[in-house]
């Protein structure tokens, strides 16, 4: 069943005018496990606060389609919002330190959640919830940890409250915004693992942004590369990242230490992501970092909806 569908998201900054996002378009079934990879800059998380209804009002959303199931995410009241968020669809945000409100104990903050949406639930069974959350993302001495404030907690511990927090309400889609950073790799096998099972007993979709493409190639079915605000390669994970076409994939995997593989030093991609101004006078927005970079890729008007798709694919 599909869960979610996107198609010709644009998100544009309104004063002065400036695209930031613009056509992004994907699709996320039940049960399905997407990656979404691409340097800082690229656009990751402005799309996944736009799914979430979290960006100011200083950014402007459209899209010709934004939908939950059958329902239009566009244009939701305040109201609206809040009996979607945590209960359909969830996110880990990628600081924890900024998301956990430092006001506020670790279970009034997990309570909260459960409370908004399954009000009858007793004392006793919020708290059990806790516990089991808790205990499922790996924390010990649970009883201590949630009369704990958040600034008494490590970066690691934070990160997993906060996806404890985001699976309280058992939500349809999570969105993951690099949910393992601060955590060591047996704990972020540990909490992918997990995520993972529930995606397979539960049906739940996961959208998993992430830098780390061995991570990607592990749990993923499916993967975007973004760049410059954009989608600019799709596909089958192991098909795409053992044969990229776009040169700027390829950039990224030579960028990626492969530790089992041939002993070569890794390749850093030159020069950076284009700002969104810098980006408005680029015929193709990945030609000052290409390597295989052609006379026609400068001079070659290119239309908007592919405005960073490679004329000379690998």
């Amino acid at each position: 069943m599909k869960l979610l569908e996107i198609k010709g998201l644009n998100i544009t900054l309104k004063t002065p005018r400036l695209p930031l996002v613009y056509d992004m378009s994907f699709e996320l079934s039940e049960g399905e496990i997407l990656g979404i990879v691409g340097e800082s800059g690229c656009g990751k998380s402005l799309t996944n606060h736009a799914i979430m209804g979290l960006l100011p009002p200083e950014l402007e959303v459209e899209a010709d389609i934004l939908n939950f199931k059958e329902d239009s995410l566009l244009n939701l009241s305040p109201s609206q919002w809040q009996k979607h968020r945590g209960a359909n669809i969830s996110m880990i945000f990628q600081n924890p330190m900024s998301a956990l409100n430092p006001c506020w104990t670790i279970e009034y903050q997990l309570k909260e959640a459960i409370t908004a949406h399954f009000p009858k639930l007793s004392e006793e069974e919020k708290t059990q919830r806790c516990f089991e959350l808790l205990e499922k993302v790996g924390i010990t001495a649970i009883h201590h940890r949630l009369q704990s404030y958040p600034h008494q907690l490590s970066g690691g511990m934070c990160q997993r409250v906060m996806i404890a927090q985001a699976l309280a309400c058992r939500p349809k889609v999570l969105l993951a915004d690099e949910p393992t950073t601060a955590l060591d790799v047996t704990i972020q096998k540990q909490i992918l693992d997990l995520l993972t099972e529930l995606a397979k007993s539960e049906g739940l979709a996961l959208v998993l942004v992430s830098h780390d493409l061995s991570l990607i190639s592990r749990y993923c079915q499916r993967v975007l590369v973004m760049y410059a605000g954009t989608v600019i390669e799709e596909g089958q994970c192991q098909k795409l990242l053992n044969s990229p076409q776009h040169p700027y994939t390829k950039g990224l995997l030579n960028a990626h230490p492969d530790p089992f593989g041939p002993k070569k030093r890794p390749m850093a991609i030159p020069g950076r992501v284009p700002s969104p101004q810098e980006a408005l006078s680029l015929k193709c927005k990945f030609s000052p970092r290409c390597f295989n970079k052609k006379p026609e890729c400068e001079e070659q008007e290119i239309s908007k909806t592919s405005s960073v798709k490679c004329l000379f694919p690998l």
